[in-house]
């Protein structure tokens, strides 16, 4: 639940322009993000806070057709957007990239699984490949011994 102090906080820093959209946790997933060193750290320029009194972080999404827009994450799993959302061409675009990346990231994944495989099976070979040669061995050891005797 959000406290009226959250409530008065979000709408001072709304009133100056500093968060454009707002989201609950609850409601929205916090999207994934990368560490941008060009926008990073906690945002120590606005009054927003968490319902424990902390400061949001900054950071930049790095997942679906909101990928490079910039938020503040609270630690209480709310997050507010900085950036606009992007023109719907790209938001398309960044979503069909992502699809892409799915894909080609589940093609790898089973051509690295079959891949795995295949030196798994040419290692078990080999070290039957090897026993049956130690096994060889062995017995033609045995046989010229029982020869001699």
């Amino acid at each position: 639940m959000v406290t009226s102090k959250k409530v008065q906080n979000n709408e001072a820093a709304m009133a100056d322009g500093a968060v454009k959209e707002y989201r609950h946790g609850l409601c929205m997933d916090v999207p994934m993000y990368i560490e941008d060193s060009e926008y990073c750290g906690e945002e120590l320029g606005t009054r927003l806070t968490c319902r424990h009194g902390l400061t949001p972080k900054r950071r930049t999404a790095w997942e679906g057709p909101d990928t490079g827009r910039r938020f503040l994450e609270d630690q209480c799993d709310k997050f507010f957007w900085v950036d606009e959302p992007w023109h719907p061409r790209v938001q398309k675009t960044l979503e069909q990239m992502w699809h892409a990346v799915e894909r080609a990231t589940k093609l790898t994944g089973s051509k690295q699984y079959d891949w795995c495989c295949f030196v798994r099976n040419t290692k078990a070979e080999e070290e039957k490949m090897k026993l049956e040669l130690d096994t060889a061995d062995h017995i033609s050891e045995l046989e010229l011994a029982y020869k001699k005797n």
